[in-house]
C-alpha cells in the first residue's frame, strides 16, 4: 500500500521532484498518507473478506508452520492482483 501511496502521489504531485521544492509540509505528507491508507484499507477489506483470517493465521503461526506459510502466499498473491502496476518492483 506504502508503495501504491508513492506511486500515486508521486506521479499526481510530484512529491520527489528535485528540480522544485515539495509545496506541501511533511504533516501534510503524512495526512495525505494516512487518508490514503483509511481509504485503501477500507476498499481492500470489503470486497476481501478472507484478508483479516490471513493476516491472523500468518501471525498465530509463524514460518516454518505449514498454514502460516501457506496464509503468507495468499496474502503476497492478493497483493499481486491488487496492486499489478508495481509487479515490477516484486523481487520474490
Amino acid at each position: 500500500m506504502a508503495a501504491a501511496f508513492r506511486m500515486e502521489y508521486c506521479l499526481n504531485a510530484d512529491l520527489f521532484t528535485y528540480s522544485t521544492p515539495d509545496p506541501h509540509t511533511p504533516a501534510q505528507t503524512v495526512s495525505f498518507w494516512l487518508e490514503f491508507l483509511r481509504k485503501e484499507l477500507a476498499r481492500v477489506f470489503s470486497h476481501h473478506l478472507e484478508l483479516p483470517r490471513l493476516i491472523l493465521t500468518a501471525a498465530a503461526y509463524p514460518n516454518p508452520d505449514k498454514r502460516g506459510m501457506k496464509a503468507e502466499d495468499e496474502i503476497y498473491e492478493l497483493t499481486r492482483r491488487l496492486y499489478p502496476d508495481l509487479k515490477r518492483f516484486q523481487s520474490r
